[in-house]
């Protein structure tokens, strides 16, 4: 019993390496040519996958180009209304600004037309200010010399007294001996050619219209002569016309120049605008 164990566990050994082979080569065969088969199979397989891979990237490589043609698509047509927006918006700024210039053109002229206007209201308002207040300082000046007449020509003498003088004269030659001499003396400096005037002022306004009335015949051969004291205004005045006056005179039209104006016989101003001259 005991020798038949011992061979049954010597035989086990032989079971397990599989037909008795002594080496592990029996053994060992399937396995390798498990792995053989797997090695013939593995380039397929890699293969397989590679071309899976090469399709998913290629799928990959597809779905970016289209995404990226997409984008570019949509930039493009970003880029389009953005450039027509900009266009729109550079022609909507010119029409405003061509309607601010219009405007502004607009207001300009209508604002030059008022200042001109205003300026020649304010001008024509100032002109006749001062034409106003000129004639109201030269009608106080005439008021103020109303009295006084001039006597142009009379010699100047050592120590002379001009009120004498003065009265000598209308005694003498208006044959006015109460004539009332306020005052009277020499006006200005003269020149070369004539004395001074004597500026006399007498008391009553009528004695001195009587004298300058009667002085053109009185005084008509003598060297001296007499005249009325008139303003610078006034005086303008009288020489303006003095042409046609001469004229009227040598037609038989006698006019006389007191208060600032030549009057006729009725003591009206003569109108020269409608003089037959």
């Amino acid at each position: 019993m005991s020798g038949l164990n011992t061979q049954k566990k010597a035989e086990k050994p032989e079971k397990g390496t599989g037909k008795g082979c002594k080496d592990d080569s029996c053994g060992s065969s399937e396995p390798s040519l498990q792995r053989h088969v797997s090695n013939v199979q593995d380039p397929t397989k890699r293969l397989t996958r590679s071309s899976s891979t090469l399709l998913e990237h290629e799928g990959i490589s597809e779905s970016v180009r289209l995404a990226i043609d997409t984008f570019k698509l949509t930039v493009d047509e970003t880029l389009k209304n953005f450039s027509d927006c900009l266009k729109q918006l550079e022609k909507d700024l010119g029409s405003a600004v061509d309607f601010q210039a219009n405007r502004i053109d607009d207001l300009e002229r209508k604002f030059l037309t008022l200042e001109k206007s205003c300026s020649e209201n304010d001008i024509g308002n100032l002109q006749n200010r001062l034409k106003s207040q000129a004639d109201q300082i030269n009608k106080l000046e005439r008021m103020s010399r109303r009295n006084n007449f001039r006597l142009v020509g009379c010699p100047c003498e050592e120590n002379e007294k001009c009120g004498d003088i003065v009265q000598s004269i209308l005694t003498e030659k208006f044959k006015m001996t109460a004539v009332h001499i306020e005052r009277a003396h020499r006006d200005g400096r003269g020149n070369n050619c004539r004395s001074p005037h004597i500026l006399v002022k007498c008391l009553s306004y009528k004695d001195k219209m009587n004298i300058l009335r009667n002085a053109r015949s009185v005084l008509r051969d003598e060297s001296f002569f007499i005249l009325d004291d008139l303003t610078k205004a006034d005086l303008r005045e009288k020489k303006k016309w003095s042409r046609e006056v001469k004229e009227l005179y040598d037609m038989g039209t006698k006019l006389r120049f007191t208060a600032g104006h030549w009057r006729d016989n009725h003591g009206l101003p003569y109108n020269f605008q409608n003089s037959q001259l």
